[in-house]
């Protein structure tokens, strides 16, 4: 029977997956955010997909490559999450010449 217990205990564990700018996320929390953003872009509604999208901390790898295609004011502009790419490649990354 205590096997039982800790496999529930565990099953209930939150695992970090993301830290963001104002809070950390589970998968789960990831994944829900995604799946109604994708209904919000499916349905058309650009505003609400647009303010999802920010909610959640931007791939490192992505944001990176949008900083050198789009430039760094561009990505600074729209206010995405850029907690996870900070801890990758360090706080000031973006100011970097190569996203001018």
């Amino acid at each position: 029977m205590k096997g039982d217990i800790m496999t529930v205990a565990v099953a209930k564990e939150r695992v970090i997956v993301m830290r963001g700018r104002d809070r950390d996320f589970t998968q789960e929390e990831y994944d829900r955010i995604n799946d109604e953003y994708r209904a919000a872009e499916a349905r058309g509604d650009e505003a609400e997909a647009a303010r999802l999208l920010k909610l959640i901390p931007m791939n490192p790898t992505v944001v990176k490559a949008f900083a050198k295609i789009y430039g760094r004011d561009s990505i600074l502009e729209a206010d995405y999450d850029l907690t996870e790419a900070n801890l990758a490649f360090g706080e000031g990354w973006i100011y970097g010449d190569e996203y001018e």
